[in-house]
């Protein structure tokens, strides 16, 4: 039985590529049963054909995906994520497959009866896309970018998939007797193996890869507890599961609400992404896009080359010039798209097939571009468990600054640290503190940081199991015996700015910098504020009041800066 450790990266990992397959194949099999049933919606609309049902069926499916969210989120770091998953891709081939089992039931006819059902099991696919979707997302920020890349590429292969399978039954079965009936069967049959599939892969193959165990073990030593089933699965064992009580308590998380506020500029942009892009898909091109020369094929082609260039763009952000990561760079792309809902009526009304294609394929482009510039420029700066919560892995960097008792700036320093977790990030940034304090004769220091549980180990002399921790505060307890006058305190993220946006540069640098008497630009106004007295800080206030130690030195909490 293997034991968690949460050690140093080895040199060479095995499964990475492996990995990515399953990783993108998990995500054809998160949509392919809905976007299935987009697919087949000229299908629906022969039997159902005053029910609306490309319209009725998106607003069935929303409020359950949304709802189930809401209340997983909440609970998120009590959930079992391996449960979570698996519970999420068997809800997908149950449904998949009595969708099969209730048209053959019915033979295939009409009415408010299968129409009810059909109702009700695209609400199980929201719930099932609640629990999926977020699901892997969280799994996946403890691990490389390119595993939520490939995810992410896979939930849009899989509408480029039913999209052209689309295309070729309908060109099969087009003269048959039962024609649209046959190829939405076959459309069925085929999500319902993706799905099981994904069961599979997910229950037995991809908790095996020695990446992936590396990165949950990891996980685990960061304190998160959505991980232990994965690797129960995978033979290893957590030291919580050991009885190892101060390991376990070694991280502390911001709660949900605090996440949430601190990125609720991204949650509304993804909000306002998928507003516009259900608005339009697949409702508007079902109804109200008219008549033209395709005849029958012309819903499915919109559709298809929606479904294309989203696939498409989503590799787009691998072009570094291509990539949005400006926060209000983003919410200005995002909100730029509204424009479309004026274009797309205009265009159903006076254009020809040419543009509203041309408009579609727009669509889908901002619709994938923006959605994979946003899931992977957030978020940034957090531990673990606080990944899970919101998705995404970073890069570390460490930042810095001293200032007198004046709370004028003397020093600032930031450099870039590679790939390690939050804990190695807050002891790194404070030992190279350290060592400055020492290089320029420092001798009353006030250290202030925001990692309130490292505070306590480095004031309580606390030991510690991990090897690499041990290691810095080592270095660290040989240093703050040499410095005359050494105060360690706590102080909120908020009060931290400075050495926060110092940290964040760091991530830009190519190697270490440091900054004499004269901040950086960005700094500077944050300075300017922390002088004035009064940082906010929640609900509280902190006052900035007079040391009588003439040096006082803040150092930031957590990782800084995002994969590239």
């Amino acid at each position: 039985m293997t034991i968690a450790n949460g050690g140093e990266l080895p040199a060479r990992l095995e499964g990475k590529f492996s990995a990515m397959v399953v990783c993108w194949v998990l995500g054809l099999g998160s949509l392919v049963s809905w976007n299935s049933m987009l697919t087949i919606g000229d299908y629906y609309y022969n039997l159902f054909p005053d029910y609306h049902p490309s319209r009725v069926l998106t607003l069935v499916y929303q409020p359950f995906a949304l709802g189930t969210m809401a209340i997983l989120a909440y609970n998120e770091s009590k959930i079992d994520t391996r449960r979570r998953n698996l519970v999420g891709y068997l809800l997908f081939f149950a449904s998949t497959f009595l969708l099969i089992v209730l048209d053959l039931v019915t033979s295939g006819r009409g009415g408010i009866g299968p129409y009810i059902g059909i109702c009700v099991l695209v609400g199980a696919f929201g719930v099932a896309d609640a629990h999926v979707q977020g699901g892997m997302v969280g799994d996946l920020a403890f691990m490389l970018p390119e595993f939520i890349q490939s995810f992410l590429a896979g939930l849009a292969a899989s509408g480029a998939l039913t999209s052209g399978l689309r295309l070729i039954t309908k060109a099969a079965f087009e003269k048959a007797s039962d024609g649209l009936r046959k190829g939405a069967l076959l459309f069925l049959g085929i999500s319902t193996f993706i799905e099981l599939v994904c069961v599979v892969l997910y229950a037995y193959f991809f908790p095996k890869l020695p990446i992936v165990k590396y990165f949950r073990s990891k996980a685990a030593s960061e304190g998160s507890k959505t991980v232990k089933a994965d690797l129960a699965a995978a033979g290893i064992q957590t030291r919580e599961d050991l009885g190892d009580e101060d390991n376990a308590k070694q991280i502390e998380r911001l709660s949900n609400k605090q996440l949430l506020l601190e990125n609720i500029d991204y949650a509304l942009d993804l909000y306002l992404i998928y507003v516009l892009t259900l608005s339009i898909f697949p409702g508007f091109l079902f109804e109200n896009t008219g008549e033209h020369k395709l005849g029958s094929w012309y819903p499915l082609v919109l559709i298809a080359a929606y479904n294309v260039w989203d696939l498409i763009s989503r590799y787009l952000p691998l072009v570094k010039f291509l990539k949005i990561e400006s926060r209000k760079g983003l919410m200005i792309a995002i909100l730029s798209r509204f424009l479309l809902i004026p274009a797309f009526y205009f265009t159903a009304k006076y254009g020809d097939q040419g543009w509203m294609i041309l408009l579609v394929s727009f669509l889908g482009i901002t619709n994938g571009h923006l959605t994979v510039c946003v899931l992977t420029a957030a978020p940034k700066g957090y531990k673990g468990p606080e990944q899970n919560a919101l998705g995404r892995a970073c890069k570390g960097s460490i930042g810095g600054v001293f200032r007198n008792h004046k709370a004028e700036f003397l020093l600032g320093y930031a450099e870039p640290i590679g790939r390690t977790n939050s804990v190695i990030a807050e002891l790194a940034a404070l030992r190279r503190g350290l060592e400055l304090v020492l290089e320029n004769g420092y001798t009353n220091v006030w250290l202030e940081s925001d990692a309130k549980t490292l505070v306590d180990i480095i004031v309580q002399k606390r030991q510690v199991k991990n090897a690499e921790l041990g290691r810095h505060l080592h270095h660290i307890n040989l240093i703050i015996p040499e410095i005359n006058n050494c105060v360690v305190t706590h102080i909120y993220r908020e009060g931290n700015r400075a050495a926060d946006k110092l940290a964040q540069m760091g991530h830009q640098l190519q190697k270490p910098q440091i900054w004499w008497h004269i901040p950086p630009n960005e700094v500077l106004r944050i300075m300017h504020e922390d002088a004035e007295g009064e940082i906010k800080a929640g609900n509280q206030t902190i006052k900035v009041l007079p040391f009588d130690l003439p040096i006082k030195w803040s150092q930031p909490g957590g990782l800084q800066g995002r994969d590239s």
